[in-house]
């Protein structure tokens, strides 16, 4: 996986570094985990400061685009950070009911 930063732009107002990279030389789509081990060890900071927004590929052509956000600091991205949704259980239903 040969992944290569195409552009960088620096948003002190956030804290934080915006991104484009291109991934290339892979089969298959990777997972978000393994971006952003890879951007971290790029942009030489840690995991926990990158986040992923987007990775898109097109069919068979073994590329990839990746939008990235790299924070500067623990208390800029506490700022930024979405959580992701959790997805409800389903309420039992009750079958007897008429």
């Amino acid at each position: 996986m040969e992944l290569t930063i195409q552009s960088e732009h620096d948003n002190k107002l956030c804290g934080r570094k915006e991104g484009v990279a291109h991934i290339s030389g892979i089969p298959t789509t990777p997972s978000l985990a393994e971006v952003k081990k890879a951007l971290a060890s790029k942009l030489k900071t840690g995991e926990e400061l990158v986040d992923v927004q987007s990775v898109k590929s097109a069919f068979g052509g073994g590329n990839v685009v990746v939008k990235f956000y790299a924070y500067s600091d623990a208390s800029s991205h506490s700022l930024f950070y979405r959580k992701p949704k959790v997805k409800k259980e389903a309420a039992p239903t009750s079958a007897g009911k008429a």
